[in-house]
């Protein structure tokens, strides 16, 4: 069931915080899809926010975790450029979204020995 849907005013970024952090409520889950400007093969591409509060209900975070996966294929995979899950409100800002970003293109951890084995093969 579609709560609500606004219409975009400047850039997707510009706009990020203003329409999306009201639709936020404190103890009620929710999924959010927020469209970016930009495209591919099948249209605009966007991006699913699922909201869980950590103060949610057991039953509404059981229920949010078993329809997340029917609601995106239901959506089209396709269309989805990324994806954000967050108990807490500034995971879902602006910021937020742009620290998970760098999250997601930083390199993996490394362990000690793995770190040392990097060191030997740059000083070779």
């Amino acid at each position: 069931v579609v709560g609500e849907c606004r219409p975009p005013v400047a850039s997707w970024d510009s706009d990020y915080d203003e329409l999306l952090l009201p639709l936020l409520k404190p103890n009620v889950p929710c999924y959010i899809l927020y469209r970016l400007d930009s495209r591919n093969a099948q249209g605009f591409q966007w991006i699913f926010i699922s909201w869980i509060p950590e103060s949610s209900a057991v039953r509404q975070k059981m229920l949010y975790a078993a329809t997340r996966a029917t609601l995106k294929n239901e959506f089209g995979g396709g269309h989805l450029k990324d994806e954000i899950s967050a108990t807490q409100r500034e995971d879902i800002t602006l910021s937020g979204y742009q620290k998970h970003l760098a999250s997601e293109s930083a390199p993996a951890p490394l362990t000690a020995a793995e770190q040392e084995l990097q060191q030997l093969k740059i000083t070779e």
